[in-house]
């Protein structure tokens, strides 16, 4: 909600409030699904950087290893 707070010359407050503007239904259900779209598609790489990350490191030969 907008507020705006101004003095009066008499020295006291005076609070002056708008309501917030509507976001139309259509709208909002583009927004809602612009922002799982894009935490799908953060998941879908950090999922596929992980496993390359498990490969390469399955793929090393580590020092406790024997040869």
């Amino acid at each position: 909600m907008n507020t705006k707070e101004t003095f009066s010359a008499g020295g006291t407050l005076e609070v002056h409030s708008e309501p917030p503007i509507p976001v139309h239904e259509g709208e909002q259900k583009n927004l809602t699904t612009g922002f799982f779209a894009v935490g799908a598609v953060i998941n879908i790489v950090m999922v596929t950087a992980y496993f390359i990350w498990a490969y390469k490191q399955w793929k090393k030969k580590g020092s406790g290893e024997k040869n």
